[in-house]
C-alpha cells in the first residue's frame, strides 16, 4: 500500500507543472493519499519501510514548484510560535538554527509543552517545529519520537472543502524539505538497526507456489492432485473501477481497481472468471449494510450462470487480492469443499483471544 502511494506521488514529480496542478489543485485527486500519510501510517513506519525517502522528497519537489507559480496561495498559520519563537524561513536558516543548543532547547520546549501543544492553534507551524527538532537530534529513537509528534500536530489541521493537502503544499516554511532531509538521514543511519530490518519482498511466485513471508521462499502448499473446475470470482463494491490499459491509468488507479486487476490476471492464468459488480441498494441490500450486498450478488450470479459455468463462487473484498500462483481448485479439494462442505471462509487470526469467536472472515469465502 505504501509503495503504491509513494509511486503515485513520485510519478507527479516527472510530469509537467500543468498536469501536477490539475491532479493536486484542480481535481484534488490526492486527498485520499494524504489521509493515508497522516492518519493510517505513522511517520516512524515511513522511515522504517524506506518509502518515506520517496514520499517526502516528492512532496518537497511538488511543493516547491507550486509555491513558485502560485505565490498568492502561499501562507503560514503563525509567524511565531507561542512564546515568540520565530521559525526559520529558509533551509539555510533551518540548518543554522538546529546547530544552536539554545534554539533546539526552545523548539523542544514549544513542542513538548502539553498545554500549548493541544490547544489547536498553529498546528502546521508546530509540526514544522517538531520536524526541526527531529532534524537536529542525533539519536534515532528521539528523532522518530518528534516525527510522530509532528504527524500528530498535522492531524489537527483540516481545511474545508478537502483543500487541506493543497494548503499544505503551499505552506511558506520549508517544512517538506526539512522533513525529507530528516527522513533520508534517519534511513541512512538505520541501515544496520533492527528498526529497518528488511522484510520479505517476495510478493508473487511466477513459477508456481505461494510466497512464504517467514522463509521468503515460494512453497507449494496444496500439492495433491485435483480435478480442475469452473470458478467465478465476484468483487462487490459501490465504487466504480477504472481502466488499467496503460501505465498512467495504473498509477492513478485506486486500490479497488488494482486488486481487481491482480486477481483478474490470476484468474486468466487458471481459466477462471472474474466479475466486478456494483450493487444496487434496493436489489442487493435493502434495509441492510452494504456488506450484505455481496451475499445477494453471489447467490443471484450462481443461480444465473449455473454449475457448468460456475461450479464454485468466490466472494472477495476489494481490499484483498490473490497472492498465490496455485490453482484455487487445489484449495477447494484440500479443504473438502468439493466433497461434503458447502462454504469455506478465511480465518480471522487477529481475534483469536476473544471468547466465543468462530474466527470467520467474510472478506473472502467460497461457495
Amino acid at each position: 500500500m505504501l509503495g503504491m502511494l509513494a509511486v503515485r506521488l513520485f510519478y507527479l514529480t516527472v510530469q509537467s507543472l500543468p498536469y501536477r496542478e490539475h491532479e493536486i489543485i484542480v481535481q484534488n485527486n490526492f486527498v485520499i493519499d494524504w489521509y493515508y500519510y497522516i492518519h493510517r501510517f505513522s511517520w516512524e513506519n515511513l522511515v522504517r519501510s524506506g518509502w518515506g525517502s520517496v514520499i517526502w522528497p516528492s512532496m518537497d519537489v511538488l511543493s516547491g514548484s507550486f509555491k513558485q507559480t502560485n505565490e498568492w496561495l502561499v501562507w503560514v498559520d503563525c509567524e511565531r510560535l507561542p512564546g515568540g519563537l520565530e521559525l526559520p524561513a529558509t533551509i539555510e536558516e533551518a540548518v543554522a538554527a538546529v546547530a544552536r543548543d539554545e534554539v533546539m532547547s526552545t523548539l523542544m520546549n514549544a513542542v513538548d509543552d502539553t498545554d500549548k501543544a493541544v490547544d489547536g492553534s498553529c498546528p502546521v507551524s508546530k509540526a514544522y517545529a517538531a520536524i526541526l527538532v527531529a532534524f537536529g537530534l542525533q539519536g534515532d529513537q528521539s528523532a522518530l519520537k518528534y516525527l510522530n509528534r509532528a504527524q500528530a500536530f498535522l492531524r489537527q489541521y483540516r481545511e474545508k472543502n478537502d483543500f487541506t493537502l493543497v494548503n499544505l503544499m503551499h505552506f511558506q516554511w520549508p517544512m517538506w524539505q526539512v522533513l525529507s532531509l530528516t527522513v533520508n538521514r534517519l534511513a541512512e543511519e538505520q541501515e544496520d538497526s533492527p528498526l529497518t530490518a528488511k522484510s520479505c519482498d517476495l510478493l508473487y511466485c511466477p513459477e508456481g507456489g505461494t510466497p512464504n513471508p517467514v522463509t521468503c521462499e515460494c512453497e507449494v502448499i496444496f500439492p495433491v492432485e485435483h480435478r480442475n473446475t469452473s470458478i467465478c470470482f465476484f468483487f462487490v463494491d459501490t465504487r466504480r473501477k477504472s481502466s488499467l490499459r496503460n501505465i498512467t491509468s495504473i498509477l492513478n488507479a485506486r486500490f479497488w481497481t488494482l486488486t481487481y486487476g491482480i486477481t483478474r490476471a490470476y484468474a486468466d492464468e487458471h481459466g477462471y472468471e472474474v466479475e466486478y459488480v456494483q450493487p444496487d441498494n434496493q436489489t442487493h441490500f435493502p434495509e441492510r449494510k452494504v456488506g450484505w450486498g455481496k451475499v445477494k450478488v453471489i447467490i443471484d450470479k450462481l443461480r444465473e450462470y449455473g454449475p457448468e459455468r460456475c461450479s464454485f463462487g468466490v466472494s472477495i473484498d476489494t481490499d484483498a487480492y490473490m497472492r498465490t500462483s496455485e490453482p484455487l481448485a487445489a484449495v477447494i479439494h484440500h479443504y473438502g469443499l468439493d466433497a461434503d462442505k458447502l462454504i469455506l471462509f478465511s480465518q480471522e487470526y487477529h481475534t483469536e483471544n476473544r471468547p466465543d469467536n468462530t474466527f470467520a472472515n467474510g472478506g473472502f469465502f467460497i461457495v
